[in-house]
């Protein structure tokens, strides 16, 4: 799968003691294949309308890795069982994390599929507390020429 994409992001964040929070969103994007991984490329506009985050999907059968550059910088790594560390920029100031996730599930990472759509459970920690246990579920479409 290369070329123009459409990516849907479906995501679920539940802080302790409060109900949990779905998020939906779609936008256009590219894809291409190097070094033997999906790269995904797409752009986010934040509420409002004013910032865009330019968002760079890296997928592999073992993790995915979300980088991200503009209104937020951050570099993401979902790798079933294992935590990986990392400081969310915002426009507010710095937020170390830890992203701990549970589950992590590919599929479609072939050069003449149409789909590849990955699944991914974590727990975000700051400070040694549990910030919010997340669920996201992210679908890469091919558009026709």
């Amino acid at each position: 799968m290369t070329g123009n994409i459409r990516l849907d992001l479906k995501s679920s964040h539940q802080v302790p003691g409060q109900t949990a929070q779905e998020m939906t969103s779609s936008a256009p994007g590219t894809c291409f294949i190097k070094n033997g991984k999906y790269h995904v490329l797409y752009d986010e506009v934040q509420e409002g309308g004013d910032a865009v985050i330019k968002n760079h999907l890296i997928l592999s059968e073992e993790q995915m890795e979300l980088r991200q550059k503009g209104a937020i910088r951050s570099k993401m790594v979902f790798s079933e069982n294992k935590k990986h560390a990392t400081d969310y920029i915002t426009p507010y100031g710095q937020i170390p994390l830890v992203i701990d996730t549970s589950a992590y599930e590919v599929t479609g990472l072939l050069e003449d599929a149409n789909e590849i759509r990955v699944v991914a459970s974590y727990r975000m920690e700051s400070g040694g507390s549990n910030v919010t246990e997340c669920k996201m579920e992210i679908t890469v479409r091919t558009l026709e020429p």
